[in-house]
C-alpha cells in the first residue's frame, strides 16, 4: 500500500493521500513524485532536524491544489 512508504506515519498517509495529487492529467505530479519528495524531504531531515511527521504531512499536501501556470508576456 502506498501509505507504508510513510510508516511510521501510516495512519496520517491514509487520510490525507486521498487529497494529495490534484486531479489532473498532469504526470509530473502523481504518487510517484510524491515518493520521490518524501525521500528528499526524510534526507533534509536528517541535517535540519526536522519533525518527520509534519514533513510527512507537508509532503502529502504540497500539490494537493493545482494552480494553472500562465505565460509571461515579456
Amino acid at each position: 500500500m502506498t501509505e507504508d512508504l510513510f510508516a511510521p506515519y501510516t495512519a496520517l498517509a491514509a487520510q490525507l493521500l486521498p487529497f494529495a495529487t490534484p486531479e489532473t492529467t498532469d504526470g509530473a505530479h502523481d504518487i510517484a513524485h510524491i515518493t520521490r519528495v518524501w525521500k528528499n524531504v526524510q534526507n533534509i531531515s536528517q541535517v535540519e532536524n526536522g519533525d518527520l511527521e509534519i514533513l510527512a504531512a507537508a509532503t502529502l499536501l504540497h500539490d494537493c491544489i493545482s494552480v494553472e501556470k500562465i505565460a509571461q508576456i515579456a
